[in-house]
Parts: C-alpha cells; structure tokens; sequence
C-alpha cells in the first residue's frame, strides 16, 4: 500500500473520533494529505514501495520520490551515495527531509532545489576530479537547503618526508608508506603540495589515483623524476561545504566538520546562518572562506588545527577576493589553538561591513585587515599573534590595519588583549601586543580596550596611548585564564575561564558602561567539603578564600535555614567548622 494512503487512513480514523472539531480538523487533514515518510535500509529494495515494512536501498531512490512535506528516514549502514536533489520542497512544513536514525554514512549531497533538511547523517570519503566541489554543494538553485545536527570527517591525507616520484611507472612512493591506512583508494582525485617551506616539488597539481598499496599510488598520467623530499597528498582536494554565489537564506547548524583536508566551509551568496557548529582539525587549509553579504556566523568553535602542509598559510576566517562581502557578523565564536593566521582580507576594497563582536581568540594569529568598515568591539585576544614558525611569522600586534591600501572607518573598543603579540628583534614586550595602523589614524575609532602583559604580571604596555591608565595593564580577574574552555571543553558554558570574577576591572569599565570583553562576570561560589567524625560530629570545611559566606543548615528539607552557631576556624587554607550532627536528614549551605 502507498505509503501516502497509509497515513491519510489512520488519520481519517482520527478524524471520525473528533467530529466536534470539524473546522480545525479540516485545516490538519490539508496538511497531512500532502506529506509522507518513506524508509530506506540496507536490506532493502528500490522497488519496493518505500514503506517501514518494504524499504528502499537507496536514498537518492527517495530524492526521487519525495515531493513537498515528505521525510525519509534512512536506517543505519555505509552507502555508498552523494545524493542529487530532484525537485523543491517549500517553507513551514513543506520542506522535503531525509534524516538519519543512528548511524548513518553517506559521501554527501549536491542541493540543486529549494527547502531541502538532511538531519544527523555522517558525510564522508567523496572525491572529485577537480577543485570547483564539495562534500555538500549547494547550487544557485538550492536556497533555504538546512543541514543539521550532521558530522563531516576524515579526507585521506598524510605527509611523508621519504616521497619519490618515478616517471617510468607514473608512482608515487615512500617506504614508510601508510596509504592504504590514511584512506587512498583508486579512482580517488590526488592533490600533490609541498609538505615544507619553501621546498619546490616538480608534481604539485591534480592526479587521479589508478591502484594503490601500503607503500605506492600509482597515478593516472605522467610524473616527473623527484625526490626523497616532503610531500603532503590529500585524495579529495574538495570543499567540505560549497556555496554557490546566488545562494540564500541557507542554515548550518549543531554540525561537526573533523579532519578535512581543504577548505571547510566555502560561504557565498546572501543570508546565510551558520551556528553552534564545530570546525577542528583544518589541515593546513583554511578553515573558512565567505564572500557575499549578510550572513552571520554564530556560537561556532574553529580550532584545533595543528600547522600541517606549507603551500598556504591557513586562515580562520578569510574572505573570498573574487566574490566582495558586505554586511557579514561574527558573534558569540571561540577560535582556539589555530596553527595560522585569523585572516588578511584579500581583494578589492569593495568588501566592506565586517562586525567582529563577542568573540573570543585564544591562541591564535592575528588579522590583517585592508577592507573598509570593519567593527571589532567586545572581543577577548588571549595570545593572540603569538605564533611563529616557518610560515606564519611572528607579529608585534594582534591586529594590523591597512590605512595605506584601503582600511578606514575602522572601531576597535572595549576588546581585552592579554599576552598578545610577540616582540621583533627591536622590540621589547613592553611594545607589542594590541593594534597598529599602518598609514594615517584618521583611519581608526579606537576606545576602551584593555591591554596587558602575560600573567602573573600583566605589566602595563607603555606604548599603548588610549589615555585610561585603569585599561593599561594588572590582573583583569579572569576565573582561570589557563583554562578557557573549561572542564567541560565546550566554549561559552559556565565553567569557561574567561568569565570575570566579581571585581573585575572589566566590569562596567567600557563605552557606555558596558563590560569589556566577550564575557560578562559570575560570582564564583566556594565548595562545600561535608565529612563524618567520631562522636555522631560533621566537620565542614570550605576555602578561606572567599570571603562573606555564611554557613547555614537545614533539618529535614522542610522549614526555614538557619545558621551554624559553631564560628569556622583556618586549618591552611579551609575554614572549617564541627559541629554536632542533627537527627535525621541535615542539609548544610554556604550563602552570601
């Protein structure tokens, strides 16, 4: 039985059972009449009708049949399918949805239509015959496409030091091998980079793989005699996300994008969201390039990317010269342990209307920018500029601006900088560490930013002029600034050690009496150690540290908390008070 029929019956059984609501049942059996949920399994067939009972085998057999209001949910397997869109869903609940139930592997989709989900898949192992793709390729056509709650993972890719190319047999080779564990496998494309600085390799380019073993790939086409020397080979040199740049109103959201080996997130077109997404592991290649207007980039985690491969300098965030933006937002993201720069903004001075707000940089590069109109405003830089090693140089200042070439109408405020930038060889640390303006001043609205050295210390930065002395160095009462994200690991929860402890120097002390910074304060709460003695006692012990806390118990649950009479007494570094215990249920507290 279709499908379709199957859920217009049962709902006319509904139907009968509530006659008393007959205007508001009517509108719910529209909507119902026009939608169906199909299922595929790896045990099933494509002829079959699509049904729990009879499912598909394919997925790209139900983005054939699927119309306006339909799901499919794809039970778990590997299949071995990037999937083309054959027709439009449309808004509300009309979209068309494939969703995963478990664990469900597929080389990912091209979105050629309107108003397409696809829900809780992982996406992995396509290959391409050139650049110009990627694992999900969302055409002109594919506006308003969701991805949610998915994983994209793992492009085969390996740097090895012992790399020779023989011309004879069209191979290359190392004897410490690996390529078979990596992922290669024919048929796959093979990009051939350098893998160091500035080390020239006579195959750089684009190959298709024809076999390969633990120790060789042999290529499609003709090679060069080379090597030993390092190379880095990547067999899907694609895009993990490509966005065409007519694009609009598209939404990424809860994604998780691991172990790449090009650029992750390619964002063109207009009004694109992308949140809440976690992007790691970027191996040597930009984590993501935007071009386009109006898209804003939300509660995203990048990091995590060791320095991998040399022919580019990754970038975290880099605009896409061919295509201007204007009007983009960066809020609420955590860049952390990115082995490159944050960006330089490549391209006409076009671009412009870029907001970098409540975003927190730790361990990162810095940014250059040439683009006119850039905000930069409630951001944390810690270590920010920092890094140095043979391509990605070490740099005074955090941020640089391009006056000369172009950047004007440029605000920087109330942004914390600490322990950022690296002295050059006539530097001292006193000297580096926030912003500079290349060219004229006039360039830059600059205020309330507060700057210091690294910690214990934070010395103040006598090169640093804004004219607030309270903004110019000390603690600025971080809860744990060598511990960021957390014991959790995640960033911008309540355990992150960037939140400012009360009495913080920050607190209030922006424009207009704001806070500085990406986070606001917390009252940090002392533990409470609850422990047994002999002679029916408690022993209650918390860390004298915090000061103004009055201990308090309760008999029972029940009733109204009432205070400790016995006054605690400094054992080290813990108050501590004994006292007898009560009978039954005791709860104890700490308040201020």
């Amino acid at each position: 039985m279709d499908a379709k029929v199957k859920d217009t019956g049962s709902f006319c059984a509904c139907l009968h059972r509530c006659a008393a609501v007959g205007a508001i049942i009517a509108w719910a059996w529209a909507g119902v009449v026009s939608a169906a949920t199909f299922h595929v399994s790896m045990t099933g067939n494509d002829a079959n009708p699509g049904t729990l009972e009879l499912p598909w085998r394919t997925i790209q057999q139900a983005a054939a049949t699927m119309v306006a209001g339909d799901t499919v949910r794809v039970a778990p397997g590997s299949y071995d399918e990037r999937i083309t869109t054959v027709r439009a869903g449309s808004a509300g609940a009309g979209r068309i949805r494939f969703v995963a139930d478990g664990a469900v592997i597929v080389k990912g989709w091209v979105i050629s239509h309107a108003y397409i989900t696809i829900e809780g898949f992982d996406i992995t192992g396509w290959s391409a015959t050139g650049t110009n793709d990627g694992h999900i390729r969302v055409n002109g056509s594919g506006d308003y496409f969701e991805m949610i709650d998915c994983t994209m993972r793992d492009t085969p890719q390996i740097v090895r030091t012992d790399m020779r190319f023989v011309a004879a047999t069209s191979t290359i080779e190392s004897e410490q091998g690996g390529f078979l564990d990596a992922g290669f496998a024919p048929g796959q494309f093979l990009y051939v980079g350098r893998g160091a600085f500035p080390l020239t390799v006579r195959n750089l380019g684009n190959h298709i793989i024809s076999h390969v073993t633990d120790t060789r790939i042999t290529v499609a086409g003709a090679l060069q005699d080379d090597g030993p020397l390092p190379v880095y080979l990547s067999a899907a040199l694609v895009f993990g996300i490509w966005m065409h740049p007519s694009s609009s109103f598209c939404v990424f959201r809860g994604n998780r994008f691991s172990n790449l080996g090009y650029d992750t997130l390619f964002i063109r077109g207009s009004n694109h969201l992308l949140e809440s997404n976690i992007v790691e592991r970027v191996n040597g290649w930009d984590a993501l390039h935007f071009g386009g207007s109006g898209h804003i980039f939300r509660h995203n985690f990048i990091g995590d990317s060791p320095l991998r491969i040399y022919q580019v300098s990754p970038d975290a965030m880099e605009n896409w010269p061919a295509n201007p933006y204007t009007d983009v937002t960066f809020s609420n993201n955590f860049f952390y342990g990115f082995a490159g720069v944050l960006a330089s903004q490549k391209g006409s001075e076009s671009s412009s209307g870029l907001l970098l707000t409540h975003n927190v940089f730790v361990d990162v590069g810095g940014y250059s920018l040439t683009h006119p109109g850039t905000t930069i405003k409630n951001n944390t830089f810690v270590r920010a500029g920092k890094v140095n090693n043979e391509v990605i140089a070490r740099r005074a200042h955090p941020i640089l601006i391009y006056e000369d070439v172009g950047a004007t109408n440029m605000i920087i405020r109330n942004n914390v900088f600490v322990d950022c930038g690296e002295p050059l060889p006539s530097q001292t640390e006193a000297d580096v560490g926030w912003y500079q303006v290349i060219g004229s001043l006039d360039a830059l609205l600059a205020s309330h930013n507060f700057v210091a050295g690294a910690p214990p210390t934070f010395v103040a930065k006598p090169g640093f002029n804004e004219g607030n002395p309270s903004l110019n160095g000390g603690d600025p009462g971080f809860v744990d600034l060598w511990d960021p994200l957390g014991p959790d690991g995640l960033p911008f929860t309540d355990d992150d050690g960037l939140w400012l402890i009360a009495g913080s120097k920050l607190i209030g002390a922006g424009d207009n009496g704001t806070t500085i910074g990406a986070y606001g304060w917390k009252e940090l709460r002392p533990f409470l150690l609850i422990s047994s003695l002999p002679d029916h006692q408690v022993r209650l012990a918390w860390p004298a540290a915090f000061e103004g806390f009055a201990l308090q118990h309760n008999l029972g649950g029940t009733g109204a908390w009432q205070a400790v009479l016995s006054s605690p007494v400094l054992e080290g570094d813990m108050n501590v008070s004994t006292n007898p215990a009560g009978s039954g249920v005791e709860f104890f507290r700490l308040i201020k």
